[in-house]
């Protein structure tokens, strides 16, 4: 695989892990076992070979070409999103599986390429459910913020708008970017604070995320809602932006707390904790993907050639027995074993530990629906932390969405002003015939009537 291990696209490389330890574990366990029409089984060791794209498209343009030419690697297994699409028609043109982990713009699959698979479903179904709770809690302004020029943030934010204007919610600024340079971010943060919307939703890089949400502390924006896509579903991530991680949203694919498991990984928190035990962190979404795409390969793989016979040249050489036609003869003649690869996958309909796999004609997943995380301050081992939590779907949810959050610059009303119950509307004047002498208060008394007696 190609992969951004350095640079700013680094915040995927968690899909290397994930696809790394699915290699060590199915290895321990036996390898890949191939059973023929004979009842024979062989085993194969996967290897995995990753090439640093250092964060570049040439980088990655380099590495794709290494794979198939110079490491003329079986299958081309996608951990880099920003990359995908270039990635994709490379392999592609290679007559090669593209099985990718972690890309979920729906573009990429609607080339309608044959050999190009994706583990994760289409980004425009990411607010669903988020945006039924904005309409249930009055939220209703929103302003969307993006990179345009990285295919998988922008596509992710255009599902944003389309979901918000089926929903009859308003966008009331939409902003594109192409750097996160602190004068860019800066003035972003400018125009949201000028602009009306009540929430915000980024899909930017993790670093650009986070000094959002800095720049918008600064200018003591009151929001009622803080979306990010970027970051924010990861424990550092919150633990490192401290207080102003609470009550965060993050739109992600994964979270361990999910119902989801599978007879590779067992359920979510075992592969979690699997996971943790091995790299010291906590599994990510794009830990989990790559995780559960490697799952769905070996067992795919597992079973296509039950109709076949094969030759000792063809068992002994998985080159030949992928890419050599009639090394292999099947009953239904089909006697290329990449070939039969290309038309099982797209017959799956499996549990995973990352969710239920089924893809639909362009072949990307659409088996599960995104979940919502937010953040929490809890005490862990006696030290505050801060934990992105599941908070939708409401039926897996283990804690519940705080909509609006909390306004922390909320304004202290003077005497002769109140506010109602509701924390974002400014501090209101007292109407006519009504007064409050004390600061703070959420209402006027009316004022007393002056009695005029006559004069003895």
């Amino acid at each position: 695989m190609a992969a951004s291990l350095t640079g700013p696209y680094s915040e995927w490389s968690d899909a290397v892990n994930g696809f790394k330890l699915w290699e060590s574990t199915l290895n321990a366990a036996g390898g890949i076992s191939i059973r023929d029409i004979n009842g024979t089984v062989y085993k194969y060791n996967v290897k995995l070979v990753v090439r640093d794209d250092a964060s570049t498209a040439a980088g990655h343009a380099a590495a794709v070409t290494q794979l198939l030419n110079t490491d003329q690697v079986h299958f081309v297994l996608g951990a880099s999103p920003v990359f995908a699409e270039s990635e994709t028609i490379a392999v592609q043109a290679a007559g090669r599986l593209n099985f990718q982990c972690c890309a979920g713009a729906a573009t990429i699959y609607a080339r309608d390429q044959k050999n190009v698979f994706g583990m994760s479903v289409d980004n425009a179904l990411f607010t669903q459910e988020l945006f039924t709770e904005y309409r249930s809690n009055n939220v209703y302004k929103i302003a969307v913020v993006y990179r345009e020029d990285i295919q998988e943030l922008a596509s992710q934010c255009q599902g944003v708008i389309a979901q918000a204007k089926s929903q009859l919610l308003t966008v009331t600024l939409e902003l594109k970017y192409s750097n996160g340079t602190n004068a860019t971010l800066s003035a972003l943060a400018d125009q949201i604070t000028a602009a009306p919307e009540e929430a915000l939703i980024m899909c930017g890089l993790a670093s650009e995320s986070s000094d959002m949400i800095r720049a918008i502390d600064a200018r003591r924006k009151p929001l009622k809602s803080i979306v990010m896509t970027g970051g924010a579903y990861t424990r550092d991530w919150n633990d490192a932006l401290g207080e102003l991680s609470v009550s965060v949203t993050s739109l992600a694919h994964w979270s361990p707390d999910l119902p989801r498991k599978d007879d590779f990984w067992g359920d979510a928190p075992t592969y979690a904790g699997k996971y943790k035990s091995v790299y010291q962190k906590d599994a990510t979404q794009w830990a989990a993907a790559a995780s559960a795409t490697g799952y769905v390969l070996h067992t795919t793989l597992a079973g296509i050639f039950r109709r076949c016979t094969l030759s000792p040249a063809a068992a002994a050489n998985p080159t030949t027995l992928f890419f050599t036609q009639d090394a292999i003869n099947c009953a239904d003649n089909n006697n290329r074993g990449h070939d039969r690869l290309i038309a099982a996958l797209p017959l799956t309909n499996m549990d995973s530990v990352y969710g239920t796999v089924s893809f639909n004609r362009f072949r990307q997943n659409q088996g599960y629906d995104p979940v919502t995380l937010q953040t929490y301050e809890v005490t862990e081992n006696l030290k505050l932390a801060f934990k992105p939590s599941l908070v939708l779907p409401l039926l897996s949810a283990t804690r519940p969405l705080l909509l609006p959050q909390a306004n922390r610059y909320i304004e202290i009303c003077q005497p002769g002003t109140f506010r109602g119950p509701d924390a974002f509307v400014p501090c209101t004047e007292c109407p006519a015939g009504q007064f409050q002498e004390f600061s703070g208060k959420t209402n006027c008394e009316l004022c007393p009537k002056v009695r005029h007696g006559k004069r003895a």
